[in-house]
């Protein structure tokens, strides 16, 4: 018996053999929206919707939460969701992992408020339709 606690206290005051560079890991639902993030022109996400529209993609832009939401879109409209279909950003989540994780759902949301709203209006006038 002695001899394990012996072993145990070796081994927990002994120093670590893993490295660690400093940086924080990048955890998954990061780096995935990462990537998702840079394949949206956040500066115009007016110019994407003109490319989605033109591609026969109508539908709206969601964030995940406890489900796929629409930034921009009420709940009285989700008949408008229903219709024309939502596309869930990959890596954005309601469970934050970091800093950069919450930056990066910033960004996702604010980009897909203002494409939705725009979606909204075009539908809404005629503009788009199925």
């Amino acid at each position: 018996m002695l001899l394990w606690l012996f072993v145990f206290a070796v081994l927990l005051l002994s120093p670590s053999t893993t490295s660690y560079s400093g940086a924080a890991p990048q955890n998954d639902s990061t780096a995935t929206l990462s990537r998702t993030i840079a394949t949206l022109n956040l500066s115009d996400p007016l110019a994407d919707l003109d490319l989605s529209l033109k591609r026969g993609d109508h539908r709206f832009i969601g964030i995940n939460s406890y489900t796929c939401m629409a930034p921009g879109i009420s709940d009285a409209d989700y008949r408008l969701m229903r219709r024309f279909g939502l596309r869930c950003l990959d890596g954005t989540s309601d469970a934050i992992e970091s800093k950069e994780h919450e930056r990066l759902q910033e960004k996702a949301s604010a980009y897909a408020r203002t494409y939705n709203l725009e979606l909204y209006r075009r539908i809404t006038s005629g503009l788009v339709t199925e």
